[in-house]
């Protein structure tokens, strides 16, 4: 995921985080990326992470997480609110708590839907 080529540095990254290894990832820095790269980018982080939680290690998905939550975008901070759902720690209700109230409807209705399947 060092590699020179941006592209070579994205495919490898969507690879790594299909496999879901343990390791911590080095994704490509954002910057330089094409916004497609960088699309496919947090995308692939996003994945790794719920690789994370499926196999026990939260607290390396978390970073992940919170990272989208302060993205604009609300199509990952919805990605990162369920992904928090599936952790059901006490760090995770408490991001999640503080979306309930969000001003983007989509967000907030994900946030809603969040914090009822961690309460089921």
């Amino acid at each position: 995921m060092k590699s020179p080529s941006k592209d070579l540095a994205i495919a490898a990254a969507k690879a790594f985080a299909r496999i879901g290894s343990p390791a911590p990832a080095e994704f490509p820095p954002e910057e330089g990326l094409s916004e497609w790269q960088k699309i496919e980018r947090l995308d692939s982080l996003l994945r790794w992470a719920d690789a994370q939680v499926a196999a026990g290690n939260a607290a390396g998905a978390m970073p992940v997480y919170r990272s989208a939550l302060e993205r604009k975008e609300e199509h990952w901070q919805c990605a990162a609110l369920i992904g928090l759902a599936k952790i059901r720690s006490a760090d995770a209700a408490a991001i999640i708590l503080s979306r309930l109230d969000s001003p983007l409807r989509n967000v907030r209705i994900t946030a809603r839907q969040a914090w009822k399947s961690m309460a089921g």
